[in-house]
């Protein structure tokens, strides 16, 4: 089999796998430990039709490089990425009533993260957001959408054009990891933030990105940053 070939089924195994994690999203999260020291709680956001299940081994990955300090929760599917964006700051005041907020973001939920922190004052709170495979330039199979959330993805459309217009605040680092298999993000390149870091996996696809123990450890790297 050719390593085109491979690819592609190694996606949809990672999509299968995170369907199996998806029902586990549902039991319900026990509370934040506080953060030891003056470390960040990290607050995880995924993407759209998924639920905290997806970060699930990630969180694992980074509970065992000591980062107990986790807060999650389901986001449902909202009615905009800006109503998103304030259920992301909801999140952050309740897992973190004091100190500072790292967030780790899939997909939609790294749009969120960034509106959060770029246009609501989330910087107040907010040091780093580590994205995965988000459509940061947006995604061409949003062009030609019917539905108003889904619309927010065109390249072209107000959503994507005001968040790139505005700057990150100085105070905030963005991460960006790139799936350079993605097909969801299109073109791939999109999932490069205009601003920040950015590191590409070229073998790995969208769903790829939450399961593979490389990109665990760019997190970690991240994080470390």
């Amino acid at each position: 089999m050719s390593v085109l070939r491979e690819r592609p089924g190694k996606e949809l195994l990672s999509w299968a796998a995170q369907g199996a994690l998806y029902g586990f999203g549902y039991i319900r999260p026990r509370p934040p430990r506080k953060p030891p020291r003056e470390t960040s709680t990290l607050v995880f956001v995924h993407g759209l039709a998924m639920n905290r299940a997806s970060f699930f081994p990630l969180q694992g990955y980074l509970r065992l490089m000591g980062y107990d300090a986790q807060s999650s929760r389901n986001f449902g599917i909202p009615d905009s990425i800006e109503a998103m964006a304030e259920a992301v700051g909801r999140l952050v005041e309740r897992a973190a009533p004091e100190g500072r907020v790292t967030i780790v973001a899939h997909s939609m939920g790294g749009l969120a993260a960034r509106w959060y922190v770029q246009q609501m004052g989330g910087d107040a709170r907010v040091d780093r957001i580590v994205t995965l495979a988000t459509p940061h330039r947006g995604t061409y199979l949003a062009s030609n959408a019917s539905t108003g959330l889904l619309n927010q993805f065109d390249p072209e459309g107000p959503f994507i054009r005001s968040l790139n217009d505005s700057p990150m605040p100085p105070t905030v680092e963005l991460h960006s990891i790139v799936a350079g298999q993605d097909l969801i993000v299109v073109p791939r390149a999109a999932g490069q933030a205009p601003f920040g870091e950015s590191v590409t996996f070229d073998d790995l696809g969208h769903m790829d990105v939450l399961l593979s123990p490389r990109v665990f450890a760019a997190v970690h790297l991240a994080l470390r940053s």
